[in-house]
């Protein structure tokens, strides 16, 4: 099946490279596999998650200091690390919560 665009509150998945959304497996893995070895755009994600309205924003480490940053530019939006939970259930929890 060929991967659509998600609707409209959907969960997103935006590059850490440019803060662009990725649709395509490929270029997920491609992206991915560079932000190891070039410098994020955290800014340009964090204003992605802006745009799409993010409510809730979960950063899985290692830290959190990326969370600590989403939190000053989304204001309004639950933001946690994974290192703030004890365990994945706690994760998982959180993430059912309207």
């Amino acid at each position: 099946m060929p991967p659509r665009r998600p609707p409209p509150r959907a969960p997103r998945l935006i590059s850490g490279l440019d803060g662009s959304t990725v649709f395509r497996d490929a270029d997920g893995r491609e992206k991915l596999a560079l932000q190891i070895s070039h410098t994020i755009d955290w800014a340009a994600c964090l204003e992605a998650c802006r745009e799409y309205g993010a409510d809730r924003v979960l950063e899985l480490g290692p830290g959190h200091a990326l969370a600590t940053m989403a939190r000053v530019a989304l204001p309004a939006a639950r933001v946690h690390a994974v290192e703030e939970f004890r365990t994945l259930d706690g994760v998982t929890d959180w993430l059912a919560r309207p």
